[in-house]
């Protein structure tokens, strides 16, 4: 028997199987553990390639296999070792999963599928660096963790303005007459450009972050700082945050921009260095800068080749062509910035020639941004001290099994409610989950020509691409009204709740106030009179732009089986977290989160004069006779054609 398959007294006692060095039973029991996220880690995997800017999460997965695998101590006898911080990843994963199961949070079944492989990875150690275990190849994977609270996409639309906003700059250099308005950029004879893609799909955001990331742990380049450090670290970077929200609760004002945007990065900066040090933190935050800049870059190409060259870069092969070069050199730029880090605080070679406090000066400055070389010789001194790696204990191995079981249950329960979707829905309607159109047309004449005092003068459809941020397919009717006009439109589909506001922020609109309505409010009705059981709420929305009009907007969702959509009071905060927590235990919520569309229902006003009490009133009570009948409609189309 070789070296590799031997066994010591301590593993000789356990269940754990030992054949040509690998120890079966903790593959097995981690590869059981992560099989059983599979119903609701597949619906998290299709809702997350509803996003573009999510489509290159397979390199990440394949990433951490490959680099894990090159890494993986093969020839070693001892394959997994104790380790303290998987067992604390081991907890964290169960904590996760507890979330999942109980509020059905595909997101949270993924964070505990990536703590999983992390806790794997951590018991592995790194062939070349005794020491040192394979926990950061599992890096990649958190890049493409969907963030709660509609972060993600704010953090999307930040990346789309900052773009337009320099986009407009560059352009005045350059003398191209144009006009932005919020991300839609009008070029005299040219016609007009959208920048929500602009921070999408090959050319993304979380593509180039995704290389440095990559990148740093190929290197080996992510090195955590001492527990001490870290723990400051993250607490400094969430004071940062909280620094954010002092204007606003001592005085209602919100902070300036520049110094909000300072402190955001500042403290999302400190939390990445206390996971992942100095180098790589660094190098991730650059991710930022290059992000904005091609995407810049990238929008300023398309009126500049156009007025200059005649060339049409908005659309076809060329478009195309000009987002992967763009990524190209937004990845080069990435890379000669880790050279930039290395050549401002490269590590100190001769630091024992320094004497005793040049020595000590010289550590901690090496300790910020090792290369491979100090990082091996680092690890090598710390495997002097620890002279051989510790195999799991028998009481570890046995509670591992005790982990895949718990596993399992949690995934015996998401099956459940996956079955449960798919299967049979409310009102006896057939769910066609995971339906790569989930769109349903309407015409003009499902909405009446009279709704009151509102005649119809126009309707129009409008088609977008894939993962749009204003949806895939806009059917809109426009209404004269006595006063102004009013816009009423369906959008479809959003991956579940769609905040309105977002988008006519980017056009250009300044939010004066929002607010959740039930529908016996907006109706004026006393709170004990009947609503016919339906509490479909919605939100109302006040607006206006520099150029002194204003907006009045009413907006809600329904979901697939044409159930109102619980309506987040404060979008984006701990207490629309709370609202939409509140709803999951319900079995409505537990099916239709499965299926994950959302139909928004929209009415817009606009106008250069303040509204009327009366006006908003009146317009409340047509828009829920609007939604209302597009519901009615909507349900009446899925049940003649389920494949709509």
């Amino acid at each position: 028997m070789s070296t590799a398959a031997q066994r010591t007294p301590s593993t000789a006692k356990s269940d754990t199987h030992v054949v040509q060095g690998i120890q079966w039973g903790v593959v097995i029991a981690y590869s059981v553990a992560l099989v059983s996220q599979f119903p609701m880690l597949y619906f998290y995997g299709k809702h997350l390639m509803k996003e573009p800017h999510y489509h290159s999460a397979i390199f990440a997965v394949a990433a951490t296999i490959v680099i894990a695998a090159i890494r993986w101590p093969w020839d070693q006898a001892v394959q997994f070792q104790r380790s303290a911080t998987s067992n604390t990843l081991m907890v964290l994963a169960l904590v996760a999963v507890f979330c999942s199961v109980v509020f059905v949070l595909p997101w949270m079944s993924a964070l505990a599928t990536m703590l999983i492989i992390t806790s794997f990875l951590a018991r592995v150690p790194d062939k070349e660096l005794n020491g040192m275990s394979l926990w950061y190849t599992s890096l990649p994977l958190y890049v493409f963790l969907y963030l709660p609270f509609g972060w993600d996409r704010n953090l999307v639309t930040s990346l789309q303005v900052y773009s337009a906003a320099y986009t407009s700059r560059l352009l005045d250099l350059l003398n191209v007459g144009h006009h932005m308005s919020g991300t839609v950029l009008n070029v005299p004879n040219m016609g007009q450009f959208g920048i929500e893609q602009a921070c999408s799909g090959v050319q993304s955001f979380f593509t180039l972050i995704l290389v440095a990331v990559v990148y740093s742990a190929f290197n080996r380049q992510v090195k955590a700082p001492a527990k001490g450090v870290a723990i400051l670290s993250f607490l400094f970077g969430s004071i940062c945050f909280m620094a954010r929200t002092i204007p606003k609760a001592t005085a209602g004002v919100d902070m300036p921009v520049f110094w909000s945007s300072l402190l955001f990065l500042l403290g999302i900066t400190l939390m990445l260095y206390a996971f992942i040090g100095f180098r790589t933190a660094l190098l991730v935050m650059s991710g930022v800068f290059w992000a904005i800049f091609m995407n810049t870059i990238r929008i300023m190409a398309i009126p500049v080749a156009m007025r200059f060259f005649e060339i049409d870069l908005a659309k076809g092969n060329a478009h195309m062509l000009l987002g992967y070069v763009s990524l190209i050199i937004g990845i080069v730029l990435i890379l000669s910035t880790d050279q930039l880090i290395m050549f401002f605080f490269g590590p100190v070679q001769d630091a024992e020639e320094s004497g005793q406090f040049g020595l000590v000066i010289g550590k901690m400055w090496n300790s910020l941004s090792p290369n491979s070389a100090t990082q091996a010789t680092t690890a090598s001194n710390r495997g002097r001290k620890k002279r051989s790696r510790q195999p799991i204990s028998p009481l570890m191995q046995k509670a591992l099994w005790g982990f895949m079981g718990v596993m399992v249950l949690s995934g015996i329960w998401q099956s459940r409610d996956v079955r449960q979707c798919l299967i049979k829905a409310e009102k006896n309607l057939s769910v066609n989950v995971f339906n790569g159109d989930v769109t349903v047309p309407f015409k003009e004449g499902d909405i009446p020509n009279e709704i009151e005092n509102w005649t119809k003068v126009n309707f129009e459809t409008t088609s977008r691409n894939i993962g749009s941020d204003f949806g895939e397919r806009s059917d809109v009717w426009q209404y004269k009204a006595p006063t102004c006009y009013a816009t009423a439109s369906v959008d479809q589909t959003f991956p579940g709740w769609h905040e309105l506001t977002t988008c006519y922020t980017n056009t250009g609109w300044k939010i004066i106030n929002r607010r959740a309505l039930s529908r016996a409010k907006a109706l004026g009705l006393d709170k004990s009179a009947p609503t016919d059981g339906d509490k479909w709420d919605m939100i109302e929305v006040t607006m206006q732009k520099p150029t002194g009009e204003r907006g009045y907007l009413l907006f809600s969702h329904f979901d697939s089986f044409g159930q109102g959509l619980s309506v987040p009071k404060s979008w984006g905060s701990i207490n629309g977290f709370i609202t939409r927590v509140s709803n999951r235990m319900s079995h409505r919520i537990r099916a239709t989160l499965v299926q994950g569309e959302a139909y928004q229902v929209q009415v817009f006003l606009q106008s250069y004069n303040d509204f009327d009490p009366e006006v908003m009133a009146e317009a409340r009570e047509r828009y829920v006779k609007i939604r209302d009948e597009v519901r009615k409609r909507f349900l009446d189309k899925l049940a003649t054609n389920p494949e709509a």
